[in-house]
C-alpha cells in the first residue's frame, strides 16, 4: 500500500457520495432562499395592500387631540377657555357611544403602542361594570413584521379580566361590527370574570 492509499481518508465512492450530498445541499439552500424571497415579497404585498386600503379616518381626525385632552384635564386648566382637544375628545367618545348604543361612555386612557406607534390603544368604561380595551391600527405604519400583531389592520375589542390580564374577543375592519362583540362580552357566561370598573377607578 503506497502513501497515497494509506493516508486517503475517503474512498472513490465515498468522495462521490459526499460531492453529491454537497451539490444537493447547495440546491436545497438555493431553493430555500428563493422560497424565502417569495414569502418576503408576498408579505410585502400584503402590508402594502393594507396600507393602501385600510383607513380609519375618524380615528385619524380625533385621536391625537382627544389623547391630548386627557393630559390637559388631568392638570389644572382654565375652565373658561375653549379647548379644541376637548371637542375632539367629545367627538371621539360620541362616535363610540353611537356605535355601541350606550348613553354613558368614558375613555380614560389613550396611547400609541410600540416604538413604531403602529396602533392606538384605548381603555374605556360604559354603564356596565366592565373595563373595555380597543386597539385601532395606524394602517400607514403597518409593515410585514407588524401586520400579524395588529390582525392585518383590524380594530380589536376586548376587556380586562383582571388588572393585568386582557381578553381580546373579536376584531373587524368595520367599527360598527364591534357592537355584537361587546354584547357577547356582556352576556356570555365565559366572559363573566372581569375587572370591575369601580376597582379600576380606585387604583
Amino acid at each position: 500500500m503506497n502513501n497515497d492509499e494509506r493516508y486517503n481518508g475517503i474512498t472513490i465512492n465515498g468522495a462521490k457520495a459526499v460531492a453529491e450530498a454537497i451539490e444537493l445541499s447547495k440546491y436545497e439552500h438555493n431553493e430555500l432562499a428563493r422560497h424565502q424571497k417569495l414569502c418576503e415579497l408576498a408579505d410585502d404585498d400584503v402590508a402594502y395592500t393594507i396600507r393602501n386600503n385600510v383607513n380609519y379616518l375618524w380615528a385619524d381626525y380625533f385621536f391625537d387631540d382627544a389623547m391630548a385632552w386627557l393630559s390637559i384635564r388631568s392638570k389644572k386648566y382654565d375652565r373658561r377657555k375653549k379647548y379644541p382637544e376637548k371637542e375632539a375628545y367629545e367627538r371621539f367618545v360620541g362616535i363610540l357611544k353611537e356605535v355601541f348604543q350606550v348613553e354613558v361612555l368614558e375613555v380614560f386612557n389613550m396611547s400609541y403602542e410600540g416604538y413604531e406607534q403602529y396602533t392606538r390603544w384605548i381603555e374605556f368604561t360604559t354603564d356596565s361594570d366592565y373595563v373595555f380595551h380597543m386597539t385601532i391600527p395606524v394602517a400607514k405604519r403597518i409593515t410585514p413584521k407588524l401586520m400579524s400583531m395588529v390582525n392585518y389592520g383590524k380594530i380589536a375589542l376586548g376587556y380586562y379580566q383582571a388588572e393585568h390580564s386582557i381578553m381580546v374577543c373579536g376584531s373587524s375592519y368595520n367599527l360598527s361590527e364591534l357592537k355584537p362583540i361587546m354584547d357577547e362580552i356582556l352576556t356570555a357566561e365565559e366572559y363573566q370574570k372581569h375587572l370591575s370598573a369601580k376597582d379600576e377607578k380606585e387604583v
